[in-house]
């Protein structure tokens, strides 16, 4: 790719390009050394996991929450920019392919499509926490009449919204690049180095090669350039930053208040056993574990904003900072396989965060894939789920479960409690005064038993609420 936005004199084009390479060759040449072991690695296994979340969130299970079809489209477009990346570093300069039509339209596409790929796998992952948000926010004030928004026809209009705004965000890039064909031209004299792995294919001293370039068309100027350049890094790189920071702080807030909200619920009911001797670690031990939760969700919440900041805030920064000055252009060139790996990096790490912070997926995973992976990790999950401790499910706490809980648990004490303040006492001498105080405790718990139930049902719809289900979260 050549051409430079034309309100740029030459002797300003040649000192930028003199200074930036001065400035960060050295920082360049050091990583460029190990870029083709490190992207060939990246690009094959974050293409096979992908294709393995998008089989697993396709299994019946997982269908059952709307939330994945945003995971879904997010490793769609993480594959597909691995892909043709990988492709695309293959064919070298030199290479028969390199100079062919074929090519060099491979070549357009693939300008195009990366951006519109990689910022449509950004916006989605903003409208999924976009949406999360305003699932729990309608839950959570019952009095309004919001629109259902936990549903496939909610999370399909999000991601198309995502996919438009990144289309819009791109729309200057598609114009800024045009196919020009240069004739039959002699072929490149590093190509015909004996030190050149091609050097078979132009053996003859006239061989010529189709030569075929993308350059900026004719109106593209410096504003062109900086148009471009603006709305990509706004569009496409800061905005969705701020938006995933924002987003994600305001949902682990609600859930920390929720769960706050369900201990002390929970606390209500286990009060009117403080004073029998009777009370085990049960309650303490889920109380730990829910507080255990809500840490791990928030640190899961935390990684993600710092995946999601370190791999894209630095391009962004160098976007608009292209928009602003042109030059810098080869300060971008020099850092280009950098940033690429910062790209892939971002593209790549989603099946580990699924897997490592969400239990479910990791059975599913196992069901769909178990005979590929050692017997070793069945043993693991299933000694996980023997320990009935806090696994990832702990972290989540089903405050859906019309079945009872913890909750129920402790409602069944109290009744059982009452029933045997209730039984006639063993020893024959009991005498009328124990009598009357153990028919008083009988009625302070059965009373208690009754509040709570009462309390229970007004503040059930009030806790009723999805859970958060964040990028790594797979319910």
């Amino acid at each position: 790719m050549s051409g430079f936005c034309t309100d740029l004199d030459e002797e300003s084009v040649k000192q930028s390009q003199i200074y930036y390479t001065e400035l960060l060759s050295s920082l360049s040449q050091r990583y460029d050394s190990f870029h083709k072991i490190i992207y060939q690695t990246i690009c094959i296994l974050g293409v096979i996991a992908n294709i393995c979340v998008v089989v697993v969130l396709l299994r019946p299970t997982m269908r059952k929450n709307p939330f994945n079809l945003f995971l879904i489209g997010i490793a769609i477009c993480d594959m597909s920019l691995m892909a043709s990346y990988f492709i695309y570093k293959q064919i070298e300069l030199c290479h028969p392919l390199y100079f062919t039509f074929t090519w060099i339209v491979f070549t357009y596409s693939y300008a195009l499509f990366s951006v519109l790929f990689h910022s449509a796998s950004l916006w989605i992952t903003v409208n999924m926490a976009v949406l999360r948000y305003l699932v729990l926010k309608s839950s959570s004030n019952s009095s309004r009449n919001w629109p259902r928004l936990n549903t496939y026809k909610a999370a399909s209009f999000s991601i198309v919204a995502a996919i438009l705004i990144a289309a819009v965000g791109s729309a200057p890039n598609m114009l800024r690049y045009q196919i020009f064909y240069k004739g039959e031209l002699p072929a490149p004299d590093v190509c015909k180095a004996n030190g050149s792995k091609f050097a078979s294919f132009y053996k003859e001293p006239d061989s010529n090669v189709s030569a075929y370039i993308l350059a900026q068309p004719s109106f593209w100027n410096c504003t062109w350039e900086r148009f471009s350049f603006w709305i990509a890094g706004l569009l496409l790189k800061l905005v969705p930053c701020l938006l995933l920071t924002i987003f994600m702080t305001l949902l682990v807030r609600m859930l920390v208040e929720a769960r706050e909200r369900r201990n002390r619920l929970h606390s209500g009911k286990q009060s009117t056993l403080s004073s029998l001797p009777t009370q085990t670690n049960n309650g303490r031990d889920k109380s730990v574990g829910t507080e255990k939760g809500a840490s791990a969700s928030g640190n899961s919440s935390k990684i993600i904003v710092a995946v999601f900041l370190i791999t894209e805030l630095p391009q962004g920064i160098l976007v608009i900072w292209m928009g602003i000055k042109p030059q810098v252009r080869f300060a971008m060139a020099q850092l280009s396989n950098i940033l690429d790996f910062l790209s892939l990096l971002n593209s790549s790490v989603n099946f580990l965060l699924y897997a490592t912070m969400s239990n479910l997926f990791r059975h599913e995973f196992l069901q769909t894939f178990g005979q590929c992976c050692p017997k070793r990790f069945f043993s693991l999950f299933n000694s996980k789920k023997k320990r009935g401790g806090s696994t990832d499910r702990s972290s989540i706490p089903n405050i859906n479960n019309k079945s009872g809980g913890r909750d129920n648990a402790a409602h069944r004490e109290i009744q059982t409690m009452a029933i045997k303040l209730e039984s006639p006492p063993s020893s024959s001498g009991s005498d009328e005064r124990l009598n009357s105080e153990q028919e008083n405790r009988s009625v302070i718990i059965n009373n208690n038993v009754r509040n709570n139930n009462l309390r229970h049902k007004q503040q059930k719809k009030q806790f009723d609420e999805p859970e958060l289900s964040l990028k790594l979260i797979v319910k």
